[in-house]
């Protein structure tokens, strides 16, 4: 019985066209040079494909990310724009509309305060290579962190596919300037 692996299946139907191609010269007899071509173009192009497969550990491409993982922005991207209010919600513990205020609010707050590139948004020379996510995904990654109660960083790390030290620079710079604006915006009990 052969593998079930799909290198396997590939391998085994590259196997087959050869057969067939190597049958299909016998019956015709090559009557003309330009048949002769292409049926000899036909089968080293099978032969370059073969030996390709045969290569590779896994016949598609891991280049997504890390371990052939889909890139860590494209979760929060397809939560923060794709997903249904419900499910909003259940993430970020806020409506759609009241986040992207929050947005607002944050990255004025953060230039009134002088604090030059606070998100980090511009990207870091720090040779690491990594992109830096934009103002609303650290909030995201923060407000997810502070409403998903598992009080778990290697959870929410793996749930949102991005870093242990990535979920807690956020948190930290999102709950800072929190803390600097709560003044301006909540009043004290009388």
């Amino acid at each position: 019985m052969p593998r079930c692996t799909e290198k396997a299946r590939v391998q085994h139907h590259l196997d087959n066209l050869e057969s067939a191609v190597i049958e299909e010269i016998l019956e015709d007899e090559l009557s003309s040079d330009l048949s002769a071509d292409y049926y000899q173009d036909l089968l080293e192009d099978i032969s370059t494909a073969s030996e390709r497969m045969k290569i590779k550990q896994y016949p598609r491409d891991g280049s997504k990310g890390t371990a052939g993982r889909r890139r860590s922005d494209d979760i929060l991207e397809d939560i923060i724009k794709c997903s249904p209010e419900d499910a909003f919600l259940v993430y970020f513990r806020m409506h759609r509309g009241s986040f992207w205020l929050l947005i607002e609010k944050l990255r004025d707050a953060a230039e009134e305060l002088g604090f030059e590139d606070y998100w980090h948004e511009r990207g870091r020379d720090n040779g690491s290579g990594n992109r830096p996510m934009h103002i609303y995904k650290q909030v995201a990654v923060a407000l997810y962190k502070l409403g998903s109660g598992t009080g778990s960083l290697q959870r929410d790390r793996i749930v949102l596919n991005i870093g242990k030290g990535t979920v807690q620079q956020d948190l930290w710079r999102t709950i800072n300037l929190l803390a600097r604006l709560g003044p301006q915006h909540t009043e004290a009990p009388s």
